[in-house]
Formats: structure tokens, C-alpha cells, sequence
């Protein structure tokens, strides 16, 4: 072989080490590439679970007037945490309606409420709200007393009224949940009118912070 054919054959031999070479260097790239981006992927779907955070107190009150409302609110906007309201299906406005509601609440009945949102079991503390009514609690309270007893683990309770009457309206609710009340709170309806009952909801928020799960 001449020396023209000897080095023809070392160039080949050249060119055929040297793109051996360079696949295997872009195959151990392509190697490393993929386990990072596996480890990516991993990293964005632990991200995206959902983090559940649960609410310990819920207050639940049943307002004819709104005033039981805004105190619930109030309430509620103080300690950061959920609201229940009850809803009555039948109609309790105007004159009769405040009548027939009195009548009711003496004879300790029960009406038809709309279905609730939130479990109770699901919180350590029911704060409880209701307008007094002939020295009783509302009827729709009663209902949703009866209703979700065994769920309340501890209990609060607040009142609204024109003039007297939350003592006896606190001793029944006692007696129908079965629980000793954390703490109570009254407040008449002239304070809620002038919006000076705040101070009173701070107070009562303050007497149940020893309530543990």
C-alpha cells in the first residue's frame, strides 16, 4: 500500500473514533437531561396540592329583624371564622308574625328550617344566637338545637332583645343543648340601633379564649 492509501485509511479510522465520540458524549447529555426533568415535574405537582385549613369556631344564629345579625357578624369578623345562619320556612313578619312567634316559642315547638351549610362536628365551639322571644329562645334555634345536638362539642351563647328576659332565654338553651355556655352576651336592641354594642363583642370573644379542641 502506498503512503497516499495509508493515510486515507487513518483519516477514516480519525473521522469514525471521533464521531463515536461525539455520540456518545450527546447520549450521556440526553442521560443526565432527563432525570432533572423528572425531578421537575415531581417538584410542581407536590406544589400543587391543596392545603385544607379547618375553621375551630362557627358561630349559628336565627335573626327575624336583623338584629341577631349584625351581632353575629360582628362576632364572627372578630374571631375569623365561619357563620351559619338559619333559615325558617315559615313567614314570622309584621305583627303576626311576631305574635304567632311568641305563642311558639312558650310552647317550646319546632319549625321547618332550610338545610344547613356547615357541619357543627366539624368545630370545637357553636357560638349560639338568638332574639329573645316571650323569655324563650326562637323557634328556629330550638329546631336547629334539636337538630345537631350530639355535634356540639362546646357551646357559647348571645342574645338580642327590646327589654328583659335573656336570663331564662340562656337557661333554656342550656337545657336543650345540654351544655354549660363558655360564655354569654346580651345585647338590647337600642344598643345595636346606636351601634354600641362592639365593645360588648369584644368582651365575650375575650371569655372564650380558654376553649380548647
Amino acid at each position: 500500500m502506498n503512503r497516499i492509501g495509508i493515510a486515507v485509511v487513518v483519516l477514516s479510522v480519525f473521522l469514525l473514533v471521533g464521531l463515536a465520540g461525539v455520540g456518545f458524549c450527546a447520549e450521556k447529555k440526553k442521560v443526565k437531561k432527563e432525570p432533572a426533568k423528572e425531578a421537575k415535574a415531581q417538584k410542581v405537582e407536590v406544589k400543587a396540592e391543596p392545603t385544607v385549613a379547618k375553621s375551630k369556631a362557627l358561630v349559628v344564629f336565627y335573626s327575624r329583624t336583623g338584629n341577631t345579625k349584625k351581632v353575629a357578624e360582628e362576632i364572627a369578623a372578630v374571631l375569623k371564622c365561619d357563620i351559619e345562619e338559619i333559615i325558617d320556612t315559615k313567614d314570622r313578619s309584621g305583627v303576626s308574625g311576631y305574635l304567632a312567634s311568641g305563642k311558639d316559642a312558650m310552647k317550646k315547638k319546632l319549625t321547618v328550617i332550610k338545610e344547613i351549610k356547615n357541619d357543627p362536628a366539624q368545630y370545637d365551639l357553636i357560638l349560639l344566637g338568638t332574639p329573645v322571644w316571650a323569655g324563650k329562645m326562637s323557634t328556629p334555634v330550638r329546631t336547629y338545637i334539636v337538630q345537631n345536638k350530639e355535634k356540639i362539642k362546646n357551646a357559647a351563647f348571645f342574645c338580642t332583645m327590646g327589654g328583659s328576659g335573656d336570663a331564662k332565654t340562656f337557661v333554656d338553651m342550656e337545657e336543650a343543648t345540654g351544655k354549660k355556655p363558655a360564655a354569654t352576651m346580651t345585647v338590647l336592641a337600642g344598643e345595636i340601633k346606636k351601634g354600641e354594642y362592639k365593645a360588648k363583642v369584644d368582651e365575650f370573644v375575650k371569655a372564650l379564649a380558654g376553649i380548647k379542641p
